[in-house]
């Protein structure tokens, strides 16, 4: 802003150049900050209630443990969070770990697999607007039950678009790695 001022006071004629310089200056600032290739943000924000949020999906990630993957969605945002119960009633969880992306028209998808490491349990990201039974996506997150974090996961993996609906028959994403994994 400062060399525009300069410019405009500028008596060699340089008044021309203060509206590429503005544009120049505004495209770099936008790009930087459009990063679509890592998460907005991560971390552990206290609690989060499913009934106050919107756009919210849940899965069981390791039911023993009180462990869930969940959604929400916020403006142009979503975020996967890593939830811890206390109880099976009680309303709100403990957010271990989330990241939030900057993808209004993306969707998280549980149901992927590495076919070189089927024991994993990976999230991928994929496009919400057509539809699919199988699909590859380069833009995945690998759930370390360890350390209880979303962590980036370089590898291409395939997603299946199977459908969540019917009774709750206890099972859980560690359940179905666990099936997908070749018996040792």
């Amino acid at each position: 802003m400062l060399l525009c001022v300069f410019a405009i006071y500028n008596t060699l004629g340089l008044t021309t150049m203060c509206p590429q310089l503005l544009l120049s200056l505004a495209l770099l600032l936008g790009l930087s900050s459009l990063s679509l290739a890592e998460p907005l943000k991560s971390g552990n924000e206290g609690r989060f209630c499913p009934r106050e949020a919107k756009g919210y999906f849940g899965i069981g990630l390791l039911r023993q443990q009180q462990l869930f993957l969940a959604t929400e969605e916020r403006l142009n945002t979503k975020a996967l969070m890593i939830l811890r119960y206390r109880s099976n009633d009680e309303e709100c969880g403990e957010v271990l770990d989330k990241i939030v992306v900057s993808a209004s028209e993306r969707n998280f998808e549980f149901s992927c697999s590495d076919p070189a490491h089927p024991e994993l349990i990976v999230v991928g990201e994929i496009a919400s607007s057509r539809p699919w039974k199988t699909i590859s996506t380069m833009r995945v997150w690998r759930i370390d039950l360890a350390q209880r974090k979303i962590l980036p996961y370089a590898r291409r993996v395939t997603c299946q678009n199977v459908s969540y609906a019917g009774a709750d028959d206890g099972e859980d994403l560690v359940s179905w790695a666990r099936k997908r994994a070749p018996a040792k």
